[in-house]
């Protein structure tokens, strides 16, 4: 078996051109090397991961991976996660990659709202002004976003209009609600029209006013249908 010296950038180029996971044996030095890591990237992006900070820092390289695998944004600098070019390829490869953005993207409305349009979930990583924003929440709930009251405050599961919306969309979002709203009968009516174990969910005065869901539904919904 040959020796190899981790130290030497030919010899070091020469692996990694045949197998660019053994980067991670590099020197420190030729794990910050341009060309080191950009043949290594090439063959396995995955390595971008045990390359130096300099490396991660460096456009040209952090460009190349996101040709490759665009989840591994995650491994670029701070700087480049700020970066409008290279968070903008990498968002248009994933938008799941919002999560490895920085600040300034995640609380960036127009970004944000471009996003939840193909894939509501994204707002997860939103900050956290805007996941409490009625815009974006509104929108979330067109693109049926159940899972978006799992990060708003106490303020918007207590927004009437809001919850309304969401509740016509699925019942199953009355269970977001706050006390006060899932204690109000018609809300939890209109909620039971698209998920019948909306009751469930009832607020404590509404399950010791009626019996149960069938109660609840004789007494709100049937009987209402049968004095149209």
């Amino acid at each position: 078996m040959k020796n190899i010296n981790w130290n030497n950038k030919e010899e070091v180029l020469e692996e990694v051109k045949k197998d660019g996971s053994k980067l991670i044996l590099a020197s420190k030095e030729l794990k910050n090397d341009f060309d080191v890591v950009m043949e290594a990237i090439k063959n396995f992006s995955w390595c971008i991961e045990d390359a130096g900070e300099r490396a991660r820092d460096n456009r040209d390289i952090i460009k190349e991976v996101l040709k490759r695998n665009s989840t591994y944004i995650e491994y670029a600098s701070d700087r480049l996660r700020d970066d409008d070019e290279i968070m903008g390829i990498a968002l248009e490869k994933d938008h799941w990659n919002l999560r490895f953005a920085s600040d300034r993207f995640k609380d960036n409305k127009d970004l944000v709202m471009s996003l939840i349009k193909k894939c509501s979930g994204v707002v997860k990583y939103a900050s956290p002004r805007l996941r409490n924003d009625i815009d974006i929440i509104k929108e979330c709930i067109k693109e049926y976003g159940t899972s978006v009251f799992e990060y708003t405050n106490d303020e918007i599961r207590d927004n009437r209009e809001i919850m309304l919306e969401a509740i016509k969309v699925t019942g199953f979002n009355i269970q977001y609600a706050s006390d006060r709203l899932r204690n109000d009968e018609e809300l939890l009516k209109i909620a039971f029209n698209t998920c019948n174990w909306a009751f469930e969910y009832a607020g404590d005065k509404i399950k010791e006013k009626y019996n149960s869901a069938d109660d609840f539904y004789n007494k709100k919904i049937k009987n209402a249908k049968n004095n149209l």
